[in-house]
């Protein structure tokens, strides 16, 4: 990893090779399908905020326990989505 250089797609590279490692699945809940964006699930608030760190506009998938959450997104646009 000696030429390893950060960016979205690289850290999440590196994320899924951590999943792998531990024999998990790479499509975990809470995570996106774009690797340029990015999602935090806050429990005790019920809200998901869904980020794009990419300065093009991205449609992107979360997974959750409850069921696929589509999200569009601006370039580096942030998302903040209560749920029931």
């Amino acid at each position: 990893m000696a030429g390893f250089e950060y960016s979205p797609v690289n850290a999440r590279m590196l994320l899924n090779l951590l999943l792998w490692a531990k024999g998990l699945p790479l499509n975990s809940d809470w995570l996106t399908t774009d690797p340029e964006t990015e999602a935090a699930w806050f429990p005790a608030d019920k809200t998901l905020v869904v980020i794009n760190n990419s300065t093009q506009k991205k449609s992107t998938v979360v997974k959750t326990p409850d069921g696929d959450i589509a999200v569009e997104l601006d370039g580096l646009e942030t998302k903040i989505l209560p749920q029931n």
